[in-house]
């Protein structure tokens, strides 16, 4: 995949994995990983501690936090945003949830789009109408595990 979008929004997997959670209830009290992620679901999550451990400088390159510095980041962050547990809100998420998949090849697209409920966007991308976001989450997870070249 190379875009996921959730009511029209660009989302992280940080974002999915809050409006999973959101769905059920339950908070997102901390977010680790590198800056552009932490960043995205504070925006989304109010009150959300972060703990960016990660800055990307290219595609395949970054400046990391070695373990043991990162471990005292992520605990530091866990342990503020569970002090705070009260104050932060679950990530709601208005349903029906459009989801857009947005896929590098164009054969995952052309092969799913058959299928009734989804929409093509275009050569690379569906869009499909769930109910909510534990549906939505499982036709992401068969989206990314079918094999789209019809091989046994």
């Amino acid at each position: 995949l190379t875009d996921v979008k959730v009511n029209g929004r660009s989302v992280t997997e940080g974002a999915w994995c809050a409006a999973i959670a959101g769905h059920f209830g339950v908070p997102v009290l901390a977010v680790s990983g590198d800056e552009a992620a932490v960043k995205e679901v504070q925006a989304l999550v109010p009150g959300v501690e972060g703990a960016v451990v990660k800055w990307p400088y290219g595609f395949h390159s970054a400046r990391t936090l070695l373990p043991e510095a990162a471990r005292k980041v992520i605990g530091e962050a866990v342990r503020k945003g569970y002090a705070r547990r009260a104050s932060i809100a679950p990530l709601r998420t208005e349903t029906p949830v459009r989801v857009e998949f947005r896929f590098k090849n164009y054969r995952p697209a052309e092969v799913a789009g058959w299928l009734p409920g989804f929409e093509r966007v275009d050569a690379h991308a569906l869009r499909y109408k769930a109910k909510d976001m534990p549906e939505a989450a499982r036709l992401s997870a068969f989206l990314q595990s079918f094999r789209f070249d019809l091989a046994p």
